[in-house]
């Protein structure tokens, strides 16, 4: 059971950063809009 809960710990944390790196890091590029269609290119 322990491991199950830290493989999802790992994804959670995985899920966390690309989402922090989605939309502070990378907000200013055209293309992180692409699929969003909020902003103009």
């Amino acid at each position: 059971m322990n491991a199950v809960v830290q493989v999802f710990a790992g994804i959670a944390v995985l899920v966390h950063l690309l989402a922090f790196a989605w939309e502070v890091l990378l907000f200013e590029r055209p293309g992180v809009h692409h699929g969003i269609e909020l902003v103009e290119p």
